[in-house]
């Protein structure tokens, strides 16, 4: 590359490149971990980044067919230049953290991390994947529909089931992935008539209406509260949770529910009421067990009602909380009432 009289080639003498390969079209890639990934074709080259969609780069290698295969910490993606594949969990990867990829004789993909070895067999790589996210029918009833939702919002209380969840494929659970299967099933965008998917056979079927309990029912409730659902939506989780009957009225009494789930990761819904009647400035924060402020949930005035606030483990600035014992506060007029919940990563 120093020898080289392309004032663009020449520029690429400033940065450290960590691989270099070439794939089966004589295409030549190489990685750095702060620039990206760039290619190198007869036309010119092009750097590819997490600006473009990537989810990460930290080694790469030509794989089976040719194909480009990149490890990041999540996992490995098969990247062509203009789509990325991701494999991660949801397919079989034991471990986290990976840091490098290469590839055996019988052309399986073995991804290392700090704890040892993952490997992606050659015919699960080779063929078409069908995965639970594509298909949208998270509770596996054969039906696309709002309860799908519900199910992923129950599911997702335990951690175990992260990797399943991650509807929109960014490498993680968040409340994005929700509100992504909702405008997927909205938009007639999951895949459908694909029958059994075989990956999946150890995922729970549930059934939402006999599975759940009424704590679990309104966590549910409360998190698709806040996702903007249709009428026609709300009427079907109504019927779905409450046959179609009409909730309870107005509280008569202030009140700051435990939080639920807890313990919790990676999210929270605290519920609280206020009196009827009454038209009170709400003050409920998050404090550590040193009594200093760590979020700032709801500081404003409420009219009388049932509310519930989401914490998912975030101080003001955004900055994670480590797991632990935290106090959240609730303040009304002259309520005033403390629990104490768990974050448990």
């Amino acid at each position: 590359l120093m020898a080289s009289s392309s004032p663009q080639l020449q520029n690429l003498i400033y940065i450290a490149v960590g691989r270099i390969t070439e794939d089966a079209a004589g295409n030549i890639w190489s990685l750095t971990s702060y620039e990206g990934i760039t290619k190198f074709t007869k036309s010119g080259w092009r750097t590819f980044t997490m600006d473009d969609g990537l989810p990460g780069y930290h080694d790469m290698e030509v794989g089976p067919k040719g194909n480009l295969w990149v490890v990041y910490e999540k996992g490995v993606f098969k990247f062509d230049g203009s789509k990325c594949t991701v494999y991660g969990t949801e397919d079989g990867l034991v471990g986290c953290c990976f840091t490098a990829v290469t590839v055996d004789l019988a052309s399986n993909l073995w991804l290392s991390y700090a704890g040892g070895l993952s490997v992606l067999p050659f015919e699960l790589i080779s063929s078409p994947v069908i995965r639970l996210s594509e298909t949208c029918d998270y509770n596996r009833d054969g039906k696309i529909d709002i309860s799908d939702v519900a199910t992923m919002i129950f599911m997702a209380q335990y951690e175990s089931l992260h990797g399943i969840l991650d509807h929109n494929r960014d490498g993680r659970y968040t409340l994005a992935d929700p509100i992504v299967l909702i405008g997927d099933i909205r938009n007639g965008t999951c895949l459908t008539g694909v029958g059994t998917i075989s990956t999946f056979e150890d995922v729970p079927q549930l059934d939402v209406l006999k599975d759940l309990s009424p704590d679990d029912i309104d966590y549910v409730e409360r998190i698709l509260s806040q996702l903007e659902l249709t009428p026609a939506e709300i009427t079907e989780i109504n019927m779905l949770f409450h046959g179609g009957k009409e909730k309870p009225g107005l509280p008569t009494s202030f009140s700051l529910a435990q939080n639920y789930p807890n313990p919790f990761n990676p999210l929270t819904a605290i519920n609280f009421s206020i009196l009827e009647g009454t038209l009170e400035h709400v003050l409920l924060k998050v404090y550590n067990l040193r009594g200093c402020l760590v979020r700032t949930l709801v500081d404003q005035r409420k009219e009388p009602g049932n509310y519930s606030v989401f914490w998912d483990g975030t101080t003001n600035d955004g900055s994670r909380v480590s797991s632990g014992v935290y106090l959240y506060r609730m303040q009304a007029g002259s309520f005033v009432q403390t629990r104490k919940m768990v974050l448990m990563k």
